[in-house]
């Protein structure tokens, strides 16, 4: 309708549905599916305090695929324990 393909458009919902999703404070455990997209069980250490957890993790938007291979993906089997937003200069 505005000019944008149909894969265009998919992928635009997708992303913003998973990224919705990843800063949703959901309890969802999502098993095999954190391996592809970012979901909130993985994103959520991606926000943890330095105290509570290694920095610097989970950077995907969508696709947690490129965490993985580029090993910067951690996911422990318990929930963060505290939370951060890091300030930025």
């Amino acid at each position: 309708m505005l000019g944008f393909s149909i894969e265009a458009s998919f992928y635009s919902v997708l992303s913003t549905t998973v990224g919705q999703l990843a800063h949703a404070n959901i309890s969802w455990k999502a098993g095999p599916l954190n391996y592809l997209i970012n979901t909130p069980e993985l994103h959520t250490w991606h926000h943890v305090h330095s105290d509570h957890g290694p920095q610097e993790r989970n950077f995907a938007i969508t696709f947690s695929l490129w965490d993985w291979l580029f090993r910067t993906a951690y996911l422990p089997d318990h929930p963060p324990v505290r939370l951060s937003l890091k300030a930025t200069n």
